[in-house]
């Protein structure tokens, strides 16, 4: 039986009955609310914040900061507003520092770089610019902590492209039963550049949307269509009767972690005010230090006009008359040192080394205490690795199917074959020797475990195996106490002892 919602049965029924542009506009309204309703509250607002933030459009709102902070001085502030959420994205993207490994398997086995299949799927790849693509995406995630990727073909040069979207600018009705998973979705909106430029007032979008039917615990969908609508109630049609041509959805989604209900991750909201609260301590402390570049002459006695000082000129006082330097001594260090430590938890609180954002210079350290230091990075990184894999695993997929439906090379074809990814080493620093050091002090400090440290010193490849290890030697060993107590209890029997 179909799914029992009234508010989505309605609003499909709404897309097969549309026809003039008032129901358009509705139905487009109605997909916008229901979407919203999947979305956390006040999560589209936070994540423009989060874009403006990156892209430098930071001084609105540390100007409200400002009149929030210093109601009767604000104005008289000069604006220190550092791209610091730009920093930060780049200092903790890092999964794509180095180009990762990909290449071709076919039921696990490799295939060759030198064959027509492993040649076309590096061309698709270099053509798409794929790292410099996903490098930038990274960033962005960094802020947003969820970043959607279109595949879409690039007529002029004949390959697949990436294009990258905002969350949003991207809406989702999820199906009820998988309210996470993007491929089981019902509808994708996403906001697009209409014909008139980005300052249109109309909005555009590419709406996606497909029929579906609940039956006996199964979800059974229709095919794709995709068309665009704006809100003056205007529909363009892509393909033939709007069906999408390719069974692969060429949306990707990209998470920085796991979601939790929804689509989108939605996590760190306090990032942002921390920001302003950084870039605000730093547009006091300025602003203290110009109010000090020169002395402020404070004059006692009736008021004179003719009052005035400099080279060469002698000033003349009446009785009652005095004139005194002031002296605020504002404590320029403690306040420095407050907005400096402000910036040191930040990092911390990112799973960073404290001073991965500070712009003080610091003591040298060896390659082994920085490697110390960058130990909770180490780990976060990691885990970020996982769901770029993740999303690398779907890319792929979907690239392949551009490639193979459009283009006029090499048909690679995705049927038992996957996609066999693993990020760069870091460049080595230092000897065996000090490579052992480092791992053995870390142990000691308990910041890594055994395993984790047999799998650093390359006993074993991951963490599992070397644990299964360690349980088969403890066992071994103790059989071997066992087998000691035995031999030792006959002995004494046997001598008398």
């Amino acid at each position: 039986m179909p799914f029992q919602s009234s508010s989505l049965t309605q609003l499909f029924n709404g897309l097969l009955r549309r026809g003039a542009k008032d129901n358009i506009k509705k139905v487009l309204d109605d997909m916008i609310e229901e979407a919203q309703a999947w979305k956390p509250s006040g999560y589209d607002a936070d994540q423009r914040r989060r874009r403006d933030y990156y892209e430098g459009k930071h001084s609105l709102y540390l100007r409200n900061a400002l009149r929030k902070r210093y109601p009767g001085t604000w104005p008289d502030m000069s604006q220190i507003s550092l791209n610091l959420t730009k920093m930060i994205a780049d200092i903790d993207s890092s999964v794509y520092d180095q180009e990762p490994s990909r290449s071709l398997e076919r039921n696990g086995e490799d295939v060759p770089s030198d064959s027509p299949q492993g040649q076309a799927f590096e061309s698709i790849y270099e053509n798409a610019a794929i790292n410099v693509t996903l490098a930038e995406a990274e960033r962005r995630l960094m802020v947003s902590n969820t970043m959607f990727l279109r595949v879409a073909w690039d007529q002029m040069r004949s390959h697949p492209k990436i294009e990258m979207f905002y969350p949003s600018d991207v809406h989702v009705i999820p199906h009820p039963n998988a309210p996470t998973d993007l491929s089981a979705s019902i509808a994708i909106l996403s906001r697009i550049v209409s014909e008139n430029g980005v300052n249109d007032k109309v909005k555009k979008y590419e709406v996606w949307h497909r029929e579906f039917e609940d039956s006996n615990g199964q979800t059974n969908y229709g095919p794709w269509r995709v068309e665009h609508w704006d809100t003056d109630g205007k529909s363009t049609e892509i393909f033939p009767d709007n069906l999408w041509p390719l069974e692969q959805l060429p949306w990707v989604i990209w998470r920085n972690g796991v979601s939790d209900g929804t689509i989108y991750r939605d996590v760190d909201r306090d990032l942002l005010d921390t920001i302003d609260a950084i870039a605000v301590g730093m547009t006091n402390i300025q602003f203290t230090i110009d109010m000090q570049a020169h002395s402020q002459l404070a004059y006692e006695g009736d008021s004179r006009e003719d009052l005035a000082g400099g080279p060469g000129k002698i000033l003349t006082f009446a009785p009652g008359e005095n004139l005194s330097v002031l002296n605020y001594d504002p404590k320029l260090t403690e306040m420095e040192r407050s907005s400096q430590n402000l910036i040191k938890s930040l990092a911390a609180t990112r799973r960073q080394s404290p001073d991965a954002y500070s712009i003080e210079r610091e003591a040298p350290q060896s390659g082994v205490a920085r490697k110390i230091q960058n130990l909770p990075y180490t780990k976060a990184l990691r885990e970020r690795s996982h769901f770029a894999r993740d999303m690398e695993q779907d890319l792929f997929r979907v690239l392949i199917a551009f490639s193979d439906s459009y283009g006029t090379g090499t048909k690679i074809g995705s049927e038992n074959l996957t996609l066999k990814w693993s990020t760069a080493k870091d460049p080595e620093f230092e000897d065996q020797n000090s490579k052992t050091a480092r791992i053995a002090q870390a142990l000691d400090m308990g910041l890594i475990s055994k395993e984790r440290a047999a799998v650093d010193l390359g006993y074993y490849s991951t963490e599992s195996e070397a644990a299964e290890a360690f349980a088969s030697q403890a066992e071994a060993r103790q059989d071997q106490v066992r087998n000691t107590s035995i031999a030792e209890r006959l002995r004494l029997i046997a001598t008398g002892s």
